[in-house]
């Protein structure tokens, strides 16, 4: 019996409803899909798996002592669900280290606040920054007023994640440019539980302040001060250590192709988390979706045409140095690649990037579509795979993204709330689902190469 989804689609920008297929379409669907479809919709390893990264390993920055333990978990894992040449694949990363962070309100009043360093953000001098604020709410109001010696604060509301994160990631050094002492950047996320985010920010190396996320809460109170025209006065110390090129590893295992085990579909994810909460949605889901997908698949008795390989990435949230060296060193051929890297909410499709000079996926899309009609995915879509897939299209591959509701997932990205108990069972269990019979479809489809 096929499984019968009706699910309802929800993201910040719109709703939409896609019906359950009927029995006509189901037909053209792999029966082997099927039967592993419904082992993914019922599966609850995938989830013990996330226990076990979470509850006993926690938060996982790369190259620290509790990402080797993640990394050893990984190669463990992989073994256990029967994968073939499970293999550290060595790499090496920037290592950056949070220490101690204040930020306090001297006036209009005094008050303790909370703060997030920004990730590879420079330490304040061992006595703190002091400093009159100013708050700003567009780069363009930045080439406008006078930030000299200022604290700047960035009061920018989220409309979706790729447009407001570029005032965490250029936010300091723009600011800095400007003659600004240090920057404070409203977390990057649409609504609060005074909860901060973090994340990267990227310096230019003539122009680097200290930097720090603060929240929404915060950001708007600032901004309501200034409005009525109090004096912001803000005290700000971090500290953090970075140490350059330590030694660290993506974890790669394979189910080795029948017929072309040259030819590579890769499922990946990132490892790494940032260094607060548990790294639930960011990225451990991904991990338990692909490993639980390389299990099921796995214990079939029915080998792939083609290898499929999962891969969970090395230093995605700072630097990228994982996916950048395997896609740089490897030399080996890989058809596609799929990541899952935006939390658990249902799945709605997946996006594909195609690389330059690519002739298009048309004639795959047949089989594509095929394969996903019995979970009720909406139509691919052409846009953005993923950062670490991404490096692989650099490379000639095709890459897809799995897109799912981040209804739930923007408001604790990057925060202390990113824990286990966010997640929804039945959604990751869909989300595994998707990525079976997409992977299956790609490392079995007849291409005109073979």
């Amino acid at each position: 019996m096929l499984p019968s989804l009706l699910f309802l689609s929800c993201s910040t920008d719109s709703v939409k409803t896609v019906a359950t297929p009927t029995a006509e379409t189901a037909t053209t669907v792999d029966p082997m899909i099927l039967t592993m479809q419904k082992e993914a919709l019922s599966s609850t390893q995938g989830m013990s798996m996330l226990v076990e990264l979470c509850d006993d390993i926690g938060n996982r920055i790369a190259g620290s002592p509790r990402f080797e333990q993640a990394v050893d978990w990984g190669v463990k894992t992989m073994r256990n669900i029967g994968l073939e040449n499970v293999e550290k694949h060595p790499i090496r990363v920037k290592y950056w280290k949070r220490g101690e962070e204040r930020l306090t309100m001297i006036s209009p009043r005094q008050e303790s606040l909370g703060v997030l360093g920004l990730g590879m953000g420079i330490s304040t001098p061992p006595s703190g920054i002091e400093a009159d604020a100013v708050v700003l709410s567009s780069f363009d109001e930045l080439e406008t007023v006078d930030v000299r010696e200022k604290m700047v604060v960035f009061n920018v509301p989220f409309t979706n994640y790729g447009e407001t994160v570029a005032y965490r990631t250029q936010g300091p050094t723009r600011a800095a440019e400007k003659g600004a002492v240090a920057a404070l950047v409203r977390s990057v996320g649409p609504v609060s539980l005074y909860t901060p985010h973090t994340g990267s920010t990227r310096y230019n190396e003539d122009w680097k302040i200290p930097a720090a996320a603060i929240t929404l809460e915060d950001a708007e109170r600032f901004a309501r001060y200034q409005q009525r025209g109090k004096p912001l006065r803000l005290s700000l110390f971090l500290e953090s250590q970075e140490e350059d090129n330590i030694p660290t590893s993506n974890v790669i295992g394979d189910i080795l192709g029948a017929d072309r085990p040259d030819q590579i579909v890769v499922m990946g994810c990132h490892l790494d988390s940032w260094d607060v909460g548990q790294g639930a949605q960011d990225d451990g889901a991904g991990c338990a979706i692909v490993l639980d997908a390389a299990r099921v698949i796995a214990q079939q008795e029915q080998r792939p045409k083609r290898t499929i390989r999962t891969i969970l990435y090395s230093n995605e949230e700072n630097g990228l140095a994982g996916a950048k060296a395997y896609a740089n060193e490897r030399g080996e051929r890989h058809l596609a690649a799929i990541e899952a890297d935006i939390g658990a909410g249902a799945p709605m499709y997946f996006s594909y990037q195609l690389p330059e000079e690519h002739p298009g996926i048309d004639s795959w899309m047949p089989h594509l579509e095929a394969s996903l009609q019995s979970l009720g995915l909406g139509d691919f879509q052409e846009g953005y795979s993923g950062a670490d897939v991404g490096q692989l299209v650099k490379t000639g591959t095709v890459g897809f993204g799995l897109r799912m509701d981040t209804t739930n997932y923007w408001p604790i990205h990057h925060t202390h709330a990113d824990t286990i108990d966010k997640i929804e069972l039945k959604n990751l269990q869909k989300d595994t689902a998707a990525v079976v019979s997409l992977v299956w479809v790609l490392a079995n489809m007849p291409l005109e190469t073979d």
